[in-house]
């Protein structure tokens, strides 16, 4: 995927991903359930899994193609800031301050 087509992903209520249209409107991809909060944060990973982080105090792993998780972790707090700087390592901040460093196991 390269960067226009990351410009135009977003998720929508009900943690669905989809492409934005021109008209505004939102054309869905892929319906990722789990999460029992909103999300707030996402971010995909080089295979291209996706990581999510919640208000629900959980980061989860998501095979988009089979619209299955993968993987989950629960935080003590919820996740604000996920991101993915190399293969099989996520780092993600909580809302109370702290980094987590999360190396994903094959």
């Amino acid at each position: 995927m390269n960067q226009a087509d990351l410009a135009r992903r977003a998720v929508v209520p009900r943690h669905i991903i989809g492409d934005f249209e021109n008209n505004g409107s939102v054309t869905p991809s892929a319906r990722l359930e789990g999460h029992s909060d909103p999300v707030y944060a996402l971010c995909q990973l080089p295979d291209g899994r996706l990581a999510s982080g919640s208000y629900d105090k959980m980061i989860r792993l998501w095979d988009v193609a089979a619209g299955a998780e993968t993987a989950r972790l629960d935080l003590d707090a919820p996740a604000s800031v996920i991101a993915a700087p190399r293969p099989n390592l996520i780092v993600a901040g909580d809302s109370i301050g702290r980094i987590h460093w999360l190396e994903i196991a094959d």
